[in-house]
């Protein structure tokens, strides 16, 4: 009988396509596969399992159909990912940085350094807001790491242009004792405290809702100049240069149905 390994360092959740254009409401072709996508519970079952993943302590690895033709295996090459981010050609970094979401994640750090102080053009940055609007997840699984995910994204993603904000995160209790916050916060304080409320019994101790009043060189993008349809008023946020953070609620721990 096959023995199945519950061990974590060869076990992990694959994703396969998961394409906005397919499965989000707006999508290119949603309208077409509304019907069948919403009578089988895609998104919710997809969800369900992505947050029992991360609740276990599995990787997560997403895979977009993408090949370097004719189903030639890609590899790595770093000074070709840092040559599309000088160049300004998103299509050569997105078909660059494949093999890192399949990879060893202590490769990212070193494309971090690498990138920084380089400069892309608007065109590019804008390329990269849709790739993270449609495959965030899949970054921040791959990666890792928030704080090398800060210093890429400060590069590849378009700048804050405005003033302060007064944000909001839901955020686990653990990540609030340890000071650290994740990288999606909003102006809307209902927003937040629903993410806090909903996703308090994924966090040993329960969630918290969080405020900050965030100075202009704290907040790296504003993923909703592309579009809000999810109605999160998201903003991407470097924690370390964050001022007070308060809470503002707690939400205890309850047992997963």
């Amino acid at each position: 009988m096959l023995q199945v390994s519950n061990d974590k360092q060869v076990m992990a959740l694959l994703v396969i396509d998961p394409y906005n254009d397919f499965i989000s409401k707006g999508g290119k072709v949603w309208d077409r596969l509304k019907t069948v996508a919403e009578a089988n519970g895609c998104v919710p079952n997809m969800l369900e399992l992505l947050n029992a993943a991360r609740k276990a302590g599995l990787r997560v690895f997403y895979l977009p159909e993408l090949c370097a033709g004719h189903g030639a295996l890609m590899t790595y090459d770093r000074a070709a990912v840092v040559n599309a981010v000088r160049d300004s050609d998103f299509k050569r970094f997105f078909l660059a940085v494949q093999p890192l979401f399949q990879g060893d994640r202590d490769l990212w750090p070193p494309v971090a350094r690498a990138i920084e102080g380089l400069d892309p053009s608007s065109a590019f940055r804008r390329k990269m807001l849709e790739s993270w609007n449609a495959y965030g997840d899949g970054y921040r699984d791959a990666i890792s790491d928030d704080l090398t995910l800060v210093r890429l994204m400060r590069v590849l993603l378009p700048r804050y242009q405005g003033g302060p904000l007064t944000l909001f995160r839901g955020e686990g209790a653990p990540n609030r004792r340890h000071r650290t916050y994740g990288m999606s916060w909003t102006t809307d304080r209902k927003v937040a405290e629903y993410f806090a409320e909903t996703h308090r019994y994924h966090y040993t101790g329960g969630s918290v809702l969080l405020e900050t009043d965030a100075p202009p060189d704290a907040i790296i993008c504003a993923p909703r100049q592309l579009g809000d349809d999810y109605a999160e008023a998201e903003y991407i946020i470097d924690r370390r240069r964050l001022g007070a953070v308060r809470v503002l609620a707690r939400f205890g721990e309850l047992e997963a149905a």
